[in-house]
């Protein structure tokens, strides 16, 4: 999937759930193994998942996607049948500086 059109970070958020969804409609995520993975450090993946949480409700999603963090280490995600990415690429394409 390739996602020119949006800023950097919301692209890669995108491409969390893009590796949360090639393991499945439920599951979950260490930190740790998120960041061997991705090779981002665990910081910034908390930073984009915490900021990802929020996005998903702003975009109306959050009844079609549920992320939480648990303990501090690890990342929970379930996708219902219904989730439809392109409602996360059209938020963020909303307010992408390239449409302002």
């Amino acid at each position: 999937m390739k996602l020119i059109l949006l800023e950097k970070k919301d692209a890669q958020q995108l491409q969390f759930l893009t590796t949360f969804q090639e393991f499945g409609r439920k599951g979950q995520f260490s930190f740790a193994a998120l960041s061997r993975q991705t090779g981002i450090d665990k910081r910034t993946i908390r930073q984009h998942i915490e900021l990802l949480i929020d996005e998903v409700k702003a975009a109306g999603c959050n009844s079609e996607l549920k992320l939480q963090i648990e303990d501090g280490k690890t990342i929970y995600f379930e996708f219902t049948p219904d989730f439809n990415e392109n409602l996360l690429i059209a938020f963020y394409s909303k307010r992408s500086i390239l449409f302002n």
